[in-house]
């Protein structure tokens, strides 16, 4: 019986030497994460709050203790590192409009064409420089690269739409009248890529409406080509009608030019959030890629009721990848000169991506911090291990008070990590992971 009482009482002395005692969770204070070189930060430039109709531009290398967003006001990372080591409250918008790629610039329309070459611009409203047959659409430019391969690369412009064809009329030669071709729609520029929009918050609050994004722009909307010129109205840039009132009595009619095609959405960029806790408010948070632009209407064209015996008439111009093609041109009794087609809607862009990271479980102390040790090693070695924590995260470990005793340990695959101090001393030694408000006591001999 003596020695079994002696044996019960030195595994108890051996516990508390080298095992030491796990403290429950304690309730975090605001600048529990608050502490330099952080996750999150150290707070120094402490809070900041953006109202209704107030657009907040982030400087790089701030590190904020709270920061509140109200509705109706935005916060633009523009690319840089939001850290607010407090609570970051967010019920208006934040996004980066800095990082993503511009959209490609729009196509221009082709020109009608013009057989006596006898209208030389400007026509009332300006019109295309036009030669004696149209010109095809010009294809839209590609949309830019982001600054950052996070961010969204910008949508492609539309091309724009093909002129129309003339038609012309004569009493043997030359050519007595004719009647021009309606110029095509422009294309329209394609939208903005997404931002590249990182937060490390400690606290992190997102109720509706509150919205975190990196989403692409839509793409414009394409011009219309113009619609044909009425006789007896002042002339414009669609296809032209032309009557003779002198004997013999004919008429001929241009081809109506095509619409422009739409812009594409530029892509979405991405939205990296990395937080304690697993959000409970999550509001929106989106990369998504933008809509195209809507696509140009077609220009008309007329219809004849004599026609010319003695003419001709010129086909009408493609239009640019998607973008509306022109109209013929007429001079035949009883039929009509080409309406031009329509130009399609541009494309959308690409989904980006969104990804949240959290800090840590959120559990008690008991289920992650573990086995905390002190070895006659070294002058007193002391080790911390973490299980069940979050693959990837990195937790900061410290070893009482003093700064120059901390350092991160990246959390890995298994959800382990393991913290080594050398040259601790004798005493009791207290063991904190900042941020997940962990902590547990050891005493070395």
């Amino acid at each position: 019986m003596q020695t079994k009482r002696l044996t019960t009482l030195f595994i108890a002395a051996m516990a508390v030497w080298l095992t030491g005692y796990l403290s429950p969770i304690p309730a975090l204070a605001q600048d529990e994460c608050c502490v330099p070189g952080g996750p999150f930060g150290d707070g120094s430039d402490g809070d900041v709050e953006v109202p209704r109709g107030i657009i907040f531009l982030l400087e790089p290398g701030m590190n904020y203790r709270n920061v509140t967003v109200k509705p109706g006001g935005m916060l633009d990372t523009r690319g840089h590192l939001l850290l607010v080591c407090g609570t970051l409250t967010n019920e208006g918008t934040i996004t980066d409009t800095v990082n993503g790629g511009d959209g490609g610039d729009g196509g221009d329309g082709g020109a009608g064409a013009d057989p006596l070459l006898n209208n030389p611009p400007p026509h009332s409203p300006p019109c295309k420089e036009r030669g004696v047959y149209c010109t095809d659409g010009e294809p839209g430019e590609p949309g830019k690269v982001p600054r950052v391969p996070q961010a969204g690369r910008g949508g492609d412009g539309g091309g724009g739409g093909g002129g129309g064809g003339g038609a012309w009329a004569w009493k043997g030669s030359p050519k007595e009248a004719d009647a021009d071709g309606g110029d095509g729609g422009d294309g329209s520029p394609g939208g903005r890529g997404g931002g590249y929009v990182r937060i490390y918050a400690f606290h992190f609050k997102n109720p509706s409406p509150g919205v975190i994004h990196a989403n692409g722009g839509p793409g414009f909307k394409a011009k219309d080509a113009p619609q044909p010129a009425q006789p007896a109205q002042p002339p414009n840039c669609g296809a032209e009608y032309y009557k003779s009132e002198d004997p013999p009595i004919y008429d001929i009619a241009g081809g109506g030019g095509g619409g422009g095609a739409g812009g594409d959405g530029g892509d979405g960029g991405t939205v990296e959030i990395y937080t304690r806790f697993e959000l409970k408010e999550k509001g929106q948070v989106t990369a998504r890629g933008g809509l195209g632009g809507k696509g140009g209407k077609e220009g008309g064209g007329h219809c004849l009721i004599y026609g010319a015996f003695t003419g001709g008439h010129s086909s009408g111009c493609e239009g640019a990848g998607c973008a509306g093609d022109g109209g013929d041109g007429e001079h035949r009794r009883n039929r009509c000169s080409g309406n031009g087609t329509p130009g399609c809607n541009g494309s959308p862009g690409k989904d980006g991506n969104v990804e949240i990271k959290y800090q840590c479980p959120p559990e008690d102390n008991k289920k992650h911090l573990k086995k905390l040790k002190c070895r006659r090693k070294c002058n007193g070695l002391v080790i911390a291990k973490v299980k069940k924590a979050v693959p990837g995260a990195s937790l900061y470990f410290c070893l009482d008070d003093p700064p120059d005793r901390c350092d991160y340990v990246v959390v890995n695959e298994k959800g382990k990590a393991k913290k080594k101090w050398c040259d601790a001393g004798s005493g009791e030694h207290t063991v904190r992971v900042h941020c997940c408000g962990w902590k547990g006591d050891v005493t070395c001999p």
